[in-house]
């Protein structure tokens, strides 16, 4: 059995190396110039941890649906996200979002 102490770190640094995969994953995918927000949203789909809820008049900073598309359809990237699944908080999008035909079972969870 893991102790408590061990667990405490374990899971961030899980967190963490799912995260950084992803990232790195979505480096080959679309290019290397991903915007903060972005890496924002692959950090936060990657992440175990409970997310602050983004205050009513915080800024929405702008992410492709493309990269919200690749992440719910890919199935390397998929394997990463955390079992809350992708999670857009805080942030809008730049043009509609098409899930059609992704076959996804890892819905956004917006706010």
């Amino acid at each position: 059995m893991i102790s408590p102490q061990i667990a405490r770190y374990s899971i961030p640094l899980l967190d963490d190396t799912r995260a950084t995969e992803m990232i790195d994953l979505a480096h080959v995918r679309f290019d290397r110039n991903l915007s903060e927000a972005e890496v924002q949203v692959l950090r936060d789909s990657a992440s175990s941890l409970g997310l602050t809820e983004p205050g009513q008049d915080a800024e929405r900073r702008e992410i492709r649906p493309e990269l919200v598309r690749w992440l719910a359809s890919d199935p390397r990237a998929a394997a990463l996200i955390d079992p809350k699944g992708i999670r857009v908080w805080g942030f809008s999008l730049s043009s509609d979002l098409d899930l059609g035909f992704s076959g996804s079972t890892n819905c956004p969870s917006r706010r």
